[in-house]
């Protein structure tokens, strides 16, 4: 199962309230897989569940997936990154090597 982090479950809420987004979830997709095997994943809010979306909630953040990366990304987990001028989220704790 993945997880949100403290800090990004903390940045994620902000981002919701901010933009008026209380009752949206997070939404983590495959973005692109090419021949070799590597996998970009994409975050964005969603206020829409599909019938085959796994939902996980982690750290109060309801996280939407489908099934393609529900399976890539077990043992994963959503973290915040605020290093001076790196700032954002990423994913860590999967091969996206394949």
């Amino acid at each position: 199962m993945i997880t949100v982090t403290n800090a990004a479950a903390a940045e994620l809420q902000r981002l919701m309230t901010d933009n008026d987004l209380a009752d949206a979830k997070l939404r983590i997709f495959v973005q692109s897989e090419c021949g070799c095997g590597k996998v970009n994943f994409g975050m964005g809010f969603d206020q829409e569940v599909e019938d085959n979306d796994q939902v996980v909630d982690s750290a109060g953040v309801g996280v939407v997936m489908d099934p393609q990366a529900f399976a890539a990304l077990d043992g994963a987990s959503v973290e915040y990154v605020n290093e001076g001028a790196r700032r954002g989220f990423k994913i860590s704790g999967v091969d996206t090597a394949g």
